[in-house]
């Protein structure tokens, strides 16, 4: 393996653990450690993992072994929860690099080491971690910048990774939210996208990135399932035991990665707890909305929370 110059090294607390990166990746540095949990570094990656391997589209896996390719970009290994190996294409930018890292890469690295990664963002509130799940395109970010306007700290986004604490309740790892909005979602809530960076060169969606991080596990209160529909008002359905259990399992992040590292038993655990402990809702909101503020109102509504006395989190837009 090719080692990286120590100027070049970046190193990041998050999801619980602390990560020693040759890449560079959407959240605030931390001072360096000598002891990192995890290391992501440049190499030499096989191109397969055998003939006995699971293999699923662009991605195989064995054991606590994960290895994906990316097409003009990477092929990266992920092992044991501990390490990273990318060998980049010559003319991949870092930058396009960084973000398979923190997509795919992480996603079977947070699994390696336990935990359940949601496709989810989620918000701090006096009772607890709300998490909003959902296709991409429902409004995770939306809801989540929404909440924050109204004083409720936004923790993570996107990727929402949760655990049972020792007393087997379903906590959430703090990560740092990096909001994306659409240029018109922005301009509604009056968010400065000057010298803001495009999450993507395919679509005008605007990095906000949030700088509040909870240093501690913060208790899971609910999740909420959100659905894009054409209808003219919102509504929130509480889901029965076994309706959440279906919703959750369908929202992990890369959620067919634990069949092929063989965690079946692990992602079934985390999801049975996370559906009988933690209430989950269905809402169901309009796809076009004159008032954007709508959702965050009936969201407070339902869970009886009340303004904040001052806002929680330092605010996303200047």
């Amino acid at each position: 393996m090719q080692n990286v110059p120590e100027a070049t090294l970046f190193f990041y607390t998050i999801y619980g653990c602390t990560i020693r990166s040759a890449y560079q990746l959407p959240y605030p540095t931390v001072e360096p450690v000598s002891d990192a949990d995890v290391v992501i570094q440049d190499g030499i990656v096989p191109e397969t993992l055998g003939p006995d391997a699971f293999r699923f589209g662009l991605w195989m896996a064995q054991g606590k072994q994960f290895l994906f390719e990316e097409k003009s970009v990477a092929r990266m290994m992920v092992r044991d929860g501990r390490e990273i190996v990318v060998q980049r294409h010559p003319q991949a930018q870092a930058r396009n690099v960084s973000v398979y890292l923190n997509g795919s890469a992480m996603a079977a690295l947070l699994q390696q080491r336990g935990l359940l990664p949601l496709h989810a963002s989620a918000v701090e509130t006096p009772l607890g971690a709300v998490l909003f799940a959902g296709a991409s395109g429902a409004g995770k970010s939306t809801i989540s910048a929404m909440m924050q306007e109204q004083g409720y700290s936004a923790l993570t986004d996107d990727i929402c990774a949760l655990h049972l604490d020792a007393a087997g309740q379903p906590v959430l790892e703090p990560s740092f939210a990096n909001l994306r909005l659409w240029k018109r979602m922005a301009d509604d809530l009056n968010f400065d996208i000057t010298d803001k960076q495009v999450a993507s060169s395919n679509f005008q969606k605007y990095e906000f990135p949030v700088p509040y991080r909870c240093a501690d596990p913060v208790p899971l209160k609910k999740i909420f399932y959100l659905h894009a529909v054409e209808q003219p008002s919102i509504s929130i359905e509480n889901l029965d035991k076994a309706s959440a259990f279906h919703a959750l399992r369908n929202i992990g992040y890369r959620r067919r990665f634990h069949i092929g590292m063989g965690l079946q038993d692990q992602y079934f655990k985390l999801v049975s707890a996370c559906s009988t402990q933690i209430p989950v809702a269905k809402v169901l909101r309009p796809s076009h909305s004159e008032n954007p503020r709508a959702l965050a109102e009936a969201i407070i509504n339902d869970l009886n929370l009340s303004l904040p006395d001052q806002t929680i989190c330092t605010p996303c837009r200047p």
